[in-house]
């Protein structure tokens, strides 16, 4: 990860911009083709320093209300504890 691969993530984090083709103008911003634009993303997700590209919403404005917790779990019950987690109806809000 070069200076450019940081400036690029600082600026897709903090002000992507709401236009019909943004990857284009973070490219001309940065006086990069799209495509070079587009591969040093891909390598960055390949590395494993973008996991993904979407939308945050503000889940309280939303009317969500949500909750952490914390569990002592063998780990030969990890998987089974984590499958019945899953499967509950509102372990994940619906928009």
């Amino acid at each position: 990860m070069d200076k450019m691969d940081k400036e690029i993530l600082n600026e897709i984090q903090w002000t992507f911009p709401l236009v019909p083709r943004p990857y284009s103008d973070i490219a001309k911003k940065f006086q990069i083709s799209d495509e070079d634009l587009m591969q040093r993303l891909r390598a960055l997700k390949e590395a494993g320093i973008v996991r993904q590209l979407s939308a945050i919403f503000d889940t309280r404005r939303l009317g969500y209300k949500s909750a952490l917790v914390a569990m002592a779990i063998d780990a030969d019950k990890l998987d089974n504890i984590a499958n019945q987690v899953n499967k509950h109806p509102r372990r994940q809000p619906q928009l």
